[in-house]
């Protein structure tokens, strides 16, 4: 009996040590190899905005265009991170269906993409990212912006719970299956600022009312140029079964890995939460599907952040009705930062509670895009906290997705710190 026990005690023990290679949450911090750890990466979003990967996309060469080789570029903003001290990067799938999954005319998903190289595509990115010890974030759609010719795509999977289903069947279920495993997969966005699409009313079920949100900018893309609602304008009750059966689907078939929605202030997670566990559940009717962490994007307008934005409130208890998980600022800039450095900002996420933090965008034009920052900005600021391992604060920075004990316990010599660096 004795040794039964023990049998069983080792058992729960290398079961925990085996959980702990894969991206965890302990109350309001992750842990990654029994360590409280931090975020600090960046957004490389996209590079051919949706056209990244299945398809024979990732490893297509066009050399006309802005980023000629979606796999290079990935590889590049990977090693930047890594050779700057960073751990992680976040990512853009379908965006708004227009290449990836694929469609029938009736709007149902039939499969994964058209040539079935999706899970590939990804499995390489990861590997890639795993050999470097970055993390990869990867986010389903887009609720900021849809373009004109694929909106009936992610229409129908809102509206529609039958042909949603089949894009769980067809699509999400088997991504998730294939990339179960994947250690430097560090989890899945179901989708990028949904508020853009939220319907602002007035609603009896607090669930379901919206109208908080009146004059702070929510619901900015249900306007067509002629300034008439289009579908976009979608009721809360809409966006939070779309985001509880999918994130249900990926927890069926993936325990390993985390779940979030990346909101565009602190008005749809922070100063109040959209996306609470009872609220999710109550829309969508699935006990699984609710977020392991939040996620808060921030700029500021005028030259100014708002009153309760991420950089100007105390620290992250400030928001009580998103604590007890992790909080992440998952976009922010030095050129939308209201007068703040990009090292001060990355300094004040660490320092301030957050569990994460991650600039915009590693690859945008910045021409079309004035919230962007250089990326040479950018990795100023993941060298800020390249050694950082503060446990009782932020965590370590410097993971190991190759073994069971991360990098942090100490400063490096200059030799080992060459061989981190440049391998």
């Amino acid at each position: 009996m004795g040794m039964f026990r023990v049998a069983v005690l080792l058992f729960v023990l290398s079961s925990v040590a085996l959980g702990q290679h894969y991206l965890s949450t302990e109350g309001q911090h992750f842990k990654l190899n029994g360590q409280r750890v931090f975020l600090s990466g960046l957004n490389m979003a996209w590079c051919r905005h949706g056209y990244d990967f299945g398809g024979g996309s990732y490893n297509f060469v066009s050399p006309g265009e802005f980023c000629p080789h979606p796999r290079e570029a990935y590889e590049q903003a990977i090693r930047d991170i890594r050779n700057n001290g960073g751990n992680s990067l976040r990512v853009w799938l379908h965006v708004d269906g227009r290449h990836t999954p694929v469609f029938s005319s009736w709007g149902s998903v039939t499969q994964t993409d058209s040539t079935n190289q999706l899970i590939n595509d990804l499995k390489s990115l990861l590997s890639y990212a795993k050999a470097r010890n970055v993390l990869v974030f990867l986010v389903l759609w887009n609720g900021a912006h849809h373009h004109d010719m694929y909106w009936k795509r992610l229409q129908n999977l809102i509206w529609d719970d039958l042909k949603l289903d089949t894009y769980l069947e067809h699509a999400l279920k088997p991504l998730a299956g294939a990339l179960k495993n994947q250690r430097a997969l560090g989890g899945w966005e179901i989708m990028n600022e949904p508020e853009g699409s939220l319907k602002i009313e007035h609603h009896s079920d607090p669930c379901y009312d919206t109208i908080f949100l009146q004059g702070t900018g929510a619901g900015w893309a249900h306007l067509d140029t002629s300034g008439l609602p289009t579908w976009t304008d979608v009721p809360r009750h809409r966006v939070l079964r779309f985001i509880n059966r999918q994130a249900a689907a990926i927890k069926a078939k993936d325990p390993n890995h985390l779940v979030t929605v990346g909101s565009w202030s602190e008005h749809g997670q922070g100063v109040r939460n959209l996306y609470s566990d009872s609220c999710l559940q109550q829309a969508g009717g699935l006990t699984s599907g609710v977020l392991d962490f939040y996620q808060i994007h921030t700029y500021s307008h005028n030259g100014n952040y708002g009153s309760q934005a991420p950089f100007v409130v105390t620290d992250a208890s400030h928001y009580p009705e998103l604590s007890g998980k992790p909080i992440v600022i998952g976009e922010f800039s030095q050129a939308r930062g209201a007068g703040m450095t990009i090292t001060e900002q990355f300094s004040r996420a660490y320092s301030h509670g957050f569990a994460g933090a991650w600039s915009w965008h590693y690859l945008a034009d910045r021409a079309d895009d004035t919230a962007t920052d250089a990326s040479a900005t950018q990795l100023i600021g993941l060298r800020e906290l390249r050694f950082k391992n503060d446990q009782t604060r932020g965590g370590c920075v410097r993971i190991n997705l190759n073994g069971s004990t991360n990098y942090c316990e100490k400063k490096p010599p200059c030799r080992q710190l060459y061989q981190y660096f440049y391998g």
